[in-house]
């Protein structure tokens, strides 16, 4: 595997002084999931990451970030936060990727997936793992880009007002997604306006002339529009630019037809439920504004799966019985 960052490289991103030479091909603040060959980043939260170096490199970490002196090589720099930012922002310059963030109050992460998989047709594609989203996992997103990425998908979340404007700046959009707007995180806000504005804050990232994408059904819409004056907006659902004609469920998937501007497309999906209609939808919505071809895009979008917790179908014995057991237990959201 080529090198990620060389020690180099990282001194130069964070501002920190290199203390010995390496390469590292990966990134983890986590030492249960660290690989051989990767940075690790020591964050300071219930428990100082600094005291998981030694065990860092027991595990096979080529170098680290570090606020503190370390007999092992490393990038010794005054906020490991701060640097992982930094290291993040220089990800996010040297390479000439079409970036996409989303947030949403529900789908955000099947629609980041999805997106993936569909841009997967037309160039090397990264993406959010899991759901880093947050004022970390955002920036470990941009820092493990490869440099030679057409297309990069990054997830935004929040939980109050802020928060996106920061997420969406590091990543510097040039396509912004809000899948919806819902009650989510309501106890943060007086109302679900005020989400809506949080959510709206996506665009203060996005790059000159670029597109934030709106879900049309939603009631919210028209607020997010207001507030968004003077931007390029395109709209995806059961009315908008890009419309949905028709969604018919098959065994295992669903048939979604798309009308975008005039050019009919469809879309044969190996997921099942309604609100993968809207999902399509916003897929496309992205396609057409990064000017793909639209025909690609939908017969891509039959390599998108179910994650688990999401959808995914299996076959259980129980008692001589079979049953089918659907399972969405990763959300609790009723939205």
């Amino acid at each position: 595997m080529s090198a990620l960052w060389t020690s180099s490289d990282i001194a130069t991103a964070t501002g920190g002084a290199a203390h010995g030479s390496f390469e590292v091909t990966g990134l983890s603040i986590d030492t249960r999931s660290l690989v051989n060959g990767d940075l690790f980043v020591p964050l300071k939260d219930l428990r100082d990451g600094h005291d998981f170096l030694n065990a860092a490199f027991e595990r096979g970490a080529a170098g680290a970030l570090s606020e503190i002196p370390s007999e092992h090589p490393h990038i010794r720099v005054e906020d490991t936060m701060a640097a992982l930012q930094a290291l993040g922002r220089a990800g996010r310059e040297r390479s000439a990727a079409q970036r996409i963030a989303v947030t949403g109050s529900v789908g955000k992460t099947s629609v980041k997936d999805a997106l993936a998989v569909m841009l997967k047709a037309f160039g090397p594609t990264h993406k959010s793992i899991k759901s880093f989203n947050n004022h970390w996992g955002v920036p470990i997103t941009l820092a493990t880009m490869p440099v030679a990425t057409d297309f990069a998908v990054f997830e935004t979340g929040m939980n109050n007002a802020g928060e996106l404007t920061d997420l969406s700046q590091q990543v510097s959009p040039h396509v912004a997604v809000i899948t919806t707007v819902e009650a989510a995180h309501i106890g943060n806000f007086d109302s679900i306006e005020g989400i809506a504005d949080a959510k709206a804050e996506i665009r203060h990232g996005l790059v000159p002339n670029g597109t934030l994408i709106l879900n049309a059904d939603n009631p919210y819409t028209d607020h997010i529009r207001a507030v968004s004056e003077g931007l390029e907006i395109l709209t995806f659902g059961r009315t908008g630019d890009i419309k949905i004609v028709s969604s018919e469920p098959a065994k295992d998937g669903l048939t979604v037809t798309i009308n975008a501007k005039g050019q009919v497309v469809t879309a044969r999906l190996n997921v099942a439920g309604e609100h993968w209609a809207s999902n399509t939808a916003c897929c496309l919505a992205v396609a057409y504004a990064l000017g793909l071809d639209l025909e690609t895009a939908a017969r891509a979008l039959a390599g998108v799966y179910p994650s688990p917790g999401r959808g995914d179908v299996s076959t259980v014995q129980i008692g001589g019985r079979t049953i089918t057991l659907i399972d969405e237990s990763y959300n609790a959201n009723p939205a």
